[in-house]
């Protein structure tokens, strides 16, 4: 018996340190949501203290309502696998990437399981992206100068409409076209195409 109770206590042990020492945000919850367990990391990304984070459920913490329309009360059904929480504090919005598993106690109980990783720059890094490549093909569309993008094969994968208008075609036909095969008239495929020397 001197040893289970030992083994248990290293075991429990083990437990605390990976849950305590882990650097990403980490914590259980129950059927009814509320929270069993949680890290230092969990803390720091809801930005909140430890009363404060115990004293809320897991629905209020990630913005997610689990309950159908007139019910009071009922087990969560969290959205098992990853799913992108955000997490707004001051104005400011966070994003954390949930990995939540269920874990059966017994077949009347269980409890949730769940690790995350802040992803809050990657998406900041992801939105400024976007807009830049949004910003460049507003630019190319709407250039008066005749563009073109091409491989090193000279295969053309995009022109403008300006380009189009002077190839003679709309600017979808030049998809896959090598060289000057989109310009009409006796040049389009010859050494003197401004698309095959450019």
């Amino acid at each position: 018996r001197r040893r289970t109770e030992e083994a248990l206590k290293t075991s429990e042990k083990k437990y605390r340190t990976l849950i305590t020492e882990a650097m990403s945000p980490i914590f259980v919850f129950d059927d009814d949501g509320r929270f069993i367990d949680h890290n230092n990391a969990a803390l720091q990304f809801f930005e909140c203290g430890d009363e404060d984070f115990q004293s809320k459920t897991y629905q209020e913490l990630t913005s997610m309502s689990f309950l159908p329309d007139g019910q009071d009360s009922a087990p969560v059904e969290p959205h098992l696998g990853q799913v992108e929480v955000e997490h707004s504090v001051d104005g400011a919005t966070k994003t954390l990437l949930l990995n939540v598993a269920p874990v059966r106690i017994d077949d009347n109980s269980r409890f949730f399981f769940g690790i995350g990783q802040d992803i809050t720059q990657r998406k900041s890094f992801e939105k400024t992206l976007e807009l830049a490549h949004a910003e460049l093909n507003q630019i190319f569309q709407t250039a008066s100068s005749a563009m073109r993008l091409g491989d090193r094969d000279s295969k053309v994968l995009d022109i403008n409409q300006t380009c189009a208008d002077l190839a003679g075609g709309s600017d979808d036909v030049a998809g896959g076209e090598r060289g000057g095969g989109v310009w009409a008239g006796a040049r389009g495929r010859s050494p003197d195409c401004a698309l095959a020397r450019g």
